[in-house]
């Protein structure tokens, strides 16, 4: 039997319904369009899974790193009525004595760790011994921290810078040592902008109670 095209029978039969076939010779539609959607499935490029699985490790960028609980601090604080007077001065100047009064320590100190923060105040008053000269009105003072190194028993060496305003120039240096639940602080003054005989030095102990 001669084979003829589906065109050529739809010619010859008449049938309308064959004019939305494809032409002689195309390919089964059937068969070419399963082809198709085949190749766009396999051309399609594969999904990226990544901020679905991130790596191992790999932190997630909406997330948030939980943050440091913040350090706890204790605050010691001890005052000081006066110091014991102490002489200076002579020949050729006035003999004079000295006396530090209302003295008051204050230091805060990171629990289990460092000292942060540390202040002095006091009140320089001095008195003529013999002098035709009046000795230097009541002046106060204040130092602040300048270092703290801890010391292997527990407590720690205090460095001050003094304010200013200061009236004398002095030094201080603070000596702390354990006790009980507190400190016991031991200051040293040391007036700088005299020389002998006039420079002095003024030593104190304080005891410091946790607040």
């Amino acid at each position: 039997m001669k084979l003829i095209s589906i065109a050529a029978a739809c010619s010859l039969m008449g049938i309308v319904a064959c004019s939305s076939a494809p032409p002689s010779g195309s390919p089964d539609y059937e068969v070419d369009s399963k082809n198709q959607t085949s190749a766009s499935k396999d051309d399609a490029p594969p999904a990226d899974d990544s901020t679905l699985n991130p790596t191992p490790g790999q932190q997630d960028p909406g997330s948030t790193a939980p943050a440091d609980p913040p350090k706890t601090t204790s605050t010691f604080t001890g005052t000081l009525a006066a110091t014991t007077a102490v002489p200076f001065g002579g020949t050729p100047y006035c003999k004079y004595s000295v006396t530090l009064k209302t003295v008051s320590i204050t230091i805060t100190k990171v629990d289990g760790g460092d000292i942060t923060a540390a202040e002095v105040k006091d009140q320089v008053n001095e008195t003529a011994i013999m002098c035709s000269y009046p000795p230097m009105k009541p002046a106060d003072q204040v130092f602040t921290l300048k270092t703290a190194t801890s010391t292997t028993d527990g407590g720690a060496h205090l460095e001050f810078d003094g304010a200013g305003t200061n009236q004398p120039k002095t030094d201080l240096i603070v000596d702390l040592a354990v006790k009980d639940t507190g400190y016991t602080a031991t200051a040293k003054w040391h007036r700088t902008d005299q020389g002998a005989p006039l420079a002095w030095t003024v030593n104190a102990t304080v005891t410091l109670a946790k607040n």
